[in-house]
């Protein structure tokens, strides 16, 4: 059965058709309109084989040298030119001297890593024998600082982009989870926040928010917590900078 309506609205007629027969038929087909309306694809993507989108994106951005990152915050993406990244990445290098090029990873370098990281290995377990030898540490000290050259691996750095600061400069990121100085880092770092903690009078929350509501209820409890009370949050940015790598 089709229904014929007239639109009073205006002066002009439009006349619209249902079918009640076939509403299922119909409302698909409209969505179908409306996505097709709404979401028309470019020619070069009608016959892509979606299994092979990361490919294809891959392809994209290394053909006209786009760069495609996860900023510092946020889920969004960043897509850039390759050139301009790199140019911020060399002046972030060159203004805080906290990094510098060892060697480019081309087809006459391709070992310059493991040259490298080979050489790092080598400067901390001389220097960790020599402070056993010299009982500054014991056996128990040295084992858990030495490397396992098993699982050892090279710190590498990367830069992401800050797209929530204007100009969206770079923040450097290292990754040296498996780095030959990490049993070192590992062993000392709960030695050093003991020593702070205590010349700081600092709380530090390692059990997170439960830890946090804790604290704020002892904090209330003997009348610290009144209306002017502040709360505050801030990053430490480029703490990497502040000390002089050369002294360290």
């Amino acid at each position: 059965m089709s229904t014929i309506l007239e639109d009073d609205s205006d002066d002009s007629e439009e006349w619209i058709s249902i079918d009640d027969d076939n509403d299922d038929d119909n409302d698909s087909e409209d969505e179908d309109n409306k996505l097709t309306y709404h979401h028309n694809e470019p020619e070069e993507l009608k016959d892509l084989d979606w299994n092979d989108l990361p490919n294809f994106i891959r392809r994209k951005s290394i053909a006209n040298n786009i760069i495609i990152r996860l900023p510092y915050k946020g889920t969004q993406f960043y897509l850039g030119s390759e050139k301009d990244f790199q140019q911020k990445e060399t002046d972030y290098m060159k203004r805080t001297g906290a990094y510098k090029l060892i060697d480019k990873l081309d087809g006459i370098h391709r070992t310059a890593s493991q040259t490298c990281l080979a050489d790092i290995v080598e400067q901390v377990e001389i220097k960790l024998d020599n402070l056993l030898d010299s009982k500054c540490i014991d056996e128990v000290h040295y084992m858990k600082m030495n490397i396992s050259r098993l699982s050892v691996r090279m710190h590498y750095l990367y830069f992401v982009p800050e797209i929530h600061k204007e100009g969206i400069p770079v923040r450097p990121i290292m990754i040296c989870n498996d780095g030959p100085t990490m049993n070192i880092v590992r062993y000392i770092t709960p030695i050093l926040w003991s020593i702070f903690d205590r010349a700081t009078n600092c709380r530090r929350f390692s059990n997170g928010a439960v830890d946090v509501i804790h604290a704020i209820e002892h904090y209330a409890q003997i009348g610290h917590l009144i209306p002017r009370t502040l709360f505050v949050t801030f990053n430490m940015d480029e703490l990497m900078t502040v000390f002089d790598m050369m002294k360290q």
